[in-house]
């Protein structure tokens, strides 16, 4: 299931994202997925949340997430922003969309926090095309950042699952793995793209469909909402 976002999660990313020090987090998470993303890309956001990278990474981007109260928000956002986006209400572990159709997946802090990430990231392979790329930016628990937001209690922090290594270690049985770097340092209110392990708030990972009839078979769309 893609989504453990509770209501609080929702309003408290929503007014992170509003703020100055989100909004720059945004930048430059969305610059790190734009470095392997074409602009002619049909590109997956899987778990989307509130859906503010649908106007941020290159390609045409559609949006996918469990949670009816976060893919509110991005509806919301549909109706002020300019150039409407594509969401789907659905499972990311069960997805609706025929095998072979997206260019790119990419998940922003999402696949960490499922309680079946093979499942996911299985799905992610098979919806994607030959040569299909992944970008995932997953939440590094060394990092200082990580460390004082768990110390601090009532946090979306503390429901992570599963450590970097462990979804990497997933990817590679799909993708070629060809990437693969600490980024994104946020420190004292200041943002910058790269980092240390202590200071280094994203894991990130990119890799490359492999050539392997390891798919599971799920060919109609059967999505409530779709393009």
């Amino acid at each position: 299931m893609i989504s453990v976002m509770l209501a609080e999660d929702v309003e408290r990313f929503v007014r992170y994202y509003e703020g100055d020090l989100g909004r720059r987090v945004l930048e430059a998470e969305a610059g790190l997925v734009n470095m392997y993303i074409d602009e002619g890309d049909l590109v997956l956001d899987l778990g989307c949340g509130i859906g503010v990278f649908e106007w941020k990474v290159k390609g045409r981007v559609v949006g996918l997430d469990l949670s009816k109260h976060a893919l509110g928000k991005a509806a919301e956002k549909n109706r002020v922003e300019e150039g409407k986006r594509d969401f789907v209400l659905a499972d990311g572990e069960a997805m609706c969309f025929r095998s072979g159709v997206f260019d790119a997946v990419f998940s922003v802090t999402a696949v960490e926090f499922v309680d079946e990430p093979f499942r996911a990231i299985r799905e992610a392979a098979r919806i994607s095309k030959s040569n299909g790329k992944i970008i995932v930016l997953a939440l590094n628990p060394d990092s200082e950042y990580f460390k004082s937001k768990v110390a601090r209690g009532k946090t979306y922090f503390e429901r992570m699952k599963h450590k970097p290594g462990e979804i990497r270690e997933i990817l590679a049985r799909f993708y070629d793995i060809l990437e693969e770097k600490l980024v994104l340092e946020v420190r004292s209110g200041s943002v910058s793209a790269e980092g240390s392990r202590q200071h280094s708030t994203i894991h990130l990972i990119y890799g490359v469909k492999k050539e392997r009839g390891t798919m599971s078979t799920r060919h109609s769309w059967g999505c409530e909402e779709g393009f």
